[in-house]
Formats: C-alpha cells, structure tokens, sequence
C-alpha cells in the first residue's frame, strides 16, 4: 500500500514529465518556423550563392556571426568568401536568427552533418562596446583535416606518371 506523500511525488513526477515534453515539442516548432522563415528570406537567396560556391571545396570552418558569416577551406588555406549583412543592406541578426541560420547551414552543406568530420561549437564574440554576442562555428577535426591533406597529397604527386 502506498502512502499518500508517494503517490503525490508520482504524480508530480508524472506532471513534470509530460510538461518537459510539451515544452520541447514547442520549442522545436518554433525552431522548425525559424528556420523555414530564414531559408525563405532575402538574406539567405543572396547567402545561397556563397553557400553553392562554398560546397566546391573542403572546408575548414564556417562562422556564423550577427554581422558575418565567413568560409574558410583547407586547401587552398584561407579565405573562400565573407557576406557582410551591414555591405548587403541588412540589419544585425538576433541570436535566434543565428541560432536558425547555423541549422540551416547544416542542412544546405551536408558534410557537416558528420560528427566524425565536422565539430560544432559555440563561442561569445565581445564587441567594441562591451556588448556579448553568441556565434557558432563548425570547424573541421584534426582526423579529418589530415585524411583529406593526405587524399589531395596523392592525387598531387603520383612519382610514376611523368
């Protein structure tokens, strides 16, 4: 028999659970919404283009930022192509329009999809005047990063072909 005071604490247990699923379940619809406004927006058409030239190399590392989205390929080392929002005509980006923004680059680069290639981290980016602002990077792994130095070592140097 059970007493009173356990049969409240399964039931609050129970209550708990069944309010953390509703609240997750809202909190991915509004995601999905957001991410459905971003790839429909203006930005992410003029994005899109940089995104396809982007999908040629290897890629070191994709920032995304409120003012910047940068690209970053392995070989050649450096830079593939920064879109500026402030250059394009476009206003700073809220932190749930990154957060949108870095989902659907995941999804249009599907290479960085792979955990075994590609970490996802997030960082603070402390601006001149004091503010913080969040920011998310996909940075290749060493493993990977050296496997693909190797793949294109060899298809660069082959000492029988003359």
């Amino acid at each position: 028999m059970m007493s009173g005071w356990m049969l409240a604490a399964m039931v609050a247990c129970f209550v708990a659970s069944v309010a953390l699923l509703v609240g997750d379940r809202v909190r991915r619809a509004h995601q999905e919404l957001a991410m459905k406004r971003m790839r429909a927006s203006a930005l992410y058409a003029e994005i899109y283009e940089l995104i396809l030239y982007a999908q040629r190399y290897d890629l070191d590392e994709i920032r995304i930022e409120r003012d910047r989205i940068s690209f970053f390929s392995m070989i050649p080392p450096g830079c593939i192509g920064v879109f500026d929002l402030t250059l394009g005509g476009y206003r700073y980006l809220n932190p749930g329009k990154v957060y949108a923004l870095m989902q659907v680059l995941a999804i249009d680069l599907p290479q960085l999809q792979s955990a075994r290639q590609y970490r996802l981290r997030r960082y603070r980016v402390m601006r001149p005047n004091g503010q913080m602002d969040v920011a998310y990077a996909y940075t290749a792994k060493s493993a990977y990063k050296a496997k693909v130095l190797v793949k294109r070592r060899n298809l660069q140097y082959d000492p029988y072909v003359t």
